[in-house]
This record gives structure tokens, sequence and C-alpha cells, in this order.
């Protein structure tokens, strides 16, 4: 399976971003599948990384980024056509209320069956989440998820904080959500 996973760079003044830290032990082949990793730039200038990816060359695209105030991993089931942020990107850009594709619909929703993904794991603090929010996680899930338009599985993981747990444990459990999520898209 060829699969690409993306992430995004540190935001403001942090010095790591989580879901970098959570992809990072995932190589370019890893368990037999063919892995391409991304790192985002955090700004609203997104499209333009995005043009320079053939996402129709993965048979599973798996976007992360940062959810700060979560205390698990979660999926996110639907992106919305909004940037609506209540903080700038790193460039200072600061987007209120706009479209992010005219003419599009106003949500898509993933492909994958997220409650079957929770549902086989229990070692790892995994949860559904409704939407993505309305900062650059949302803008890249729904530029991808209307790109592929139902032709292909994509899902963005919110990844938290990395708290009191050391940085292996906190890959461990990436892993094992990323082998649960490849065990049902492959069960299709």
């Amino acid at each position: 399976m060829n699969i690409l996973l993306t992430s995004f760079e540190p935001f403001g003044t942090r010095q790591v971003n989580a879901s970098t830290q959570a992809c990072g032990r995932i190589a370019s082949l890893w368990k037999g599948h063919h892995v391409e990793r991304v790192i985002f730039p955090v700004q609203y200038d997104i499209e333009s990384s995005l043009n320079s990816i053939d996402l129709s060359r993965y048979d599973l695209i798996v976007l992360t980024g940062e959810a700060g105030l979560r205390h698990g991993f979660s999926a996110e089931r639907f992106a919305l056509n909004i940037a609506d942020a209540t903080l700038p990107d790193n460039q200072g850009v600061f987007l209120r209320n706009t479209v992010l594709i005219d003419n599009a619909p106003p949500a898509y929703e993933t492909q994958v069956d997220l409650t079957k993904w929770k549902n086989s794991l229990s070692d790892v603090a995994f949860d559904i989440s409704v939407f993505a929010g309305a900062f650059l996680c949302n803008d890249v899930y729904y530029r991808v998820l209307h790109s592929v338009q139902k032709n292909k599985p994509v899902v963005f993981i919110h990844v938290p904080v990395i708290g009191s747990e050391d940085l292996e444990s906190f890959q461990n459990q990436f892993e094992q959500i990323l082998i649960a999520l490849i065990n049902i898209v492959e069960s299709k």
C-alpha cells in the first residue's frame, strides 16, 4: 500500500509539533508499506504545498495535526469549507469567516469507518471528533477531501501534545492507530 502521511512544522513559539513527533518513527518502508512523509508549513498558503503532491499516487492519505487541548488521539469525521481561526498562522495571516474553496460543498466526510477503527483500539486513548476545527488542520483536510472526491480513504488524526509519557510510548500508540487503520482499509 502507498501511504501519504503528513504533519505540521512547529506553530508559533513552540519548538516542536506533536504531529511530527508522532510520525517520527514511520520510515519510507514501514511494515511492508511505502510511506511518503510531508511536513506542511503552518501557513494559509497550504494550497501551494498540496499542489506539489500527486494525491492519485496513494492508496491511503493520513493527515495529522496537533490539538493542544485534547488528551488523546482523535479522528476527525468532517472537514468544513471555512477558515475561521482565533490565531494567526506562522506568517501572521489571520483568516476569519473565509470560504476555502468557492462553489464547493460546505463539508466533506471521511469515507473511513471511524467507529470500526475506534472499536479496534483498546489500548490507546483514541476518540472520534466531529470536525477538524477551523484553522490549518481543517484547511488541509478539506482541500484533500475535495481533491480526491471519495475515490480513496483520507483521514485526519489530531494528536495531543506529549504530556508525561515518553516519546517512545507516544510513537508506539500512534503506530497502533496506523496499523488498525491500515487493517480496516485493507479489509474493504
